[in-house]
């Protein structure tokens, strides 16, 4: 079941086209990561999918419910996080909490708790204007997550944290996610959060979806071979056995091969040690998003 669902979302400033026939599908209980380069189109698809902008073309639904026509009753099950936080700064931490919880008609009494959610409960009623620039991203983030939203969109949630907050955040959105299913569609530069954290991606670039599917997926596309080093008793040998170059840069040397599959590995290592020469390590280039990422923008 799809919690948010994008079709064919077109929006132009003037002549300028910032997206361009953008459709997408994020499931229900998913953690939903949308990377792409500055510029790419993230935070006007958010803003499109929360209101702030109305496109020219395209439909927008959030829990089943078209947003035109929802939109109250979506952003009352919907906690939103874009670009900079808009806080209060003359006012408490506390106090910034507290008018969005009386506009959402919520109580007073979680104010403690989500600020120790988001690590700010020693810094409760020093003003907002003190804050570091990711104290601010902390208290946006509680401002998003007051109400118990079962949707949280953010945008870009960990700009200006540490890596220790970088870290207790991603411990956060897991445990919302594992255990209370809070679905999260989350916007990212940092490619190696995006790929600890989610499990589902898109991937934007210049207004366009390029791809879309699960993490697993992406980054276990091939797009090619494989290239894998050899190290072994006699290199040179092993090179003319298997009729492939050795790398004579690395003070060692070491037999460089590039294979199709698994299967190919396996078979090159077992000429080898039927020919008497030792295999001494075998280390295939690993992949991750941003390897990923790059093939699929074409950088």
């Amino acid at each position: 079941m799809s919690l948010i669902s994008i079709s064919h979302l077109h929006f132009s400033y003037g002549r300028r086209k910032i997206l361009e026939d953008i459709s997408l599908s994020v499931p229900a209980g998913s953690i939903f990561g949308f990377v792409g380069p500055n510029g790419a189109g993230k935070t006007t698809t958010i803003k499109c999918l929360t209101g702030l902008l109305h496109a020219r073309e395209g439909a927008l639904a959030l829990f089943g419910m078209e947003l035109r026509s929802k939109r109250t009753d979506i952003l009352s099950r919907t906690g939103v996080m874009v670009e900079e936080p808009s806080l209060y700064g003359h006012l408490s931490a506390s106090e910034n909490l507290n008018i969005c919880l009386r506009l959402k008609g919520r109580k007073a009494a979680s104010i403690p708790g989500l600020l120790q959610t988001v690590g700010l409960a020693k810094d409760a009623h020093r003003p907002v204007r003190q804050f570091s620039s990711g104290m601010k991203q902390r208290l946006a983030l509680a401002l998003a997550l007051a109400g118990e939203p079962e949707l949280l969109i953010l945008d870009e949630p960990v700009n200006g944290l540490d890596p220790a907050g970088i870290i207790e955040i991603r411990q956060l959105l897991q445990n919302l996610n594992r255990e209370k299913g809070v679905t999260i569609f989350i916007s990212s530069h940092i490619l190696g959060e995006i790929e600890k954290l989610c499990d589902h991606v898109a991937v934007i670039h210049k207004g366009q979806i390029l791809y879309q599917g699960s993490m697993q997926q992406l980054v276990s596309r091939r797009g090619g071979n494989v290239d894998v080093r050899l190290e072994t008793s006699d290199n040179l040998r092993a090179a003319a056995i298997l009729d492939k170059p050795v790398n004579e840069g690395h003070p060692s040397g070491f037999l460089e091969l590039s294979v199709s599959s698994r299967e190919d590995i396996a078979r090159a290592v077992s000429l080898l040690v039927q020919s008497g020469i030792q295999v001494y390590e075998v280390h295939t280039e690993s992949r991750d998003l941003e390897t990923s990422f790059l093939e699929i923008i074409q950088y």
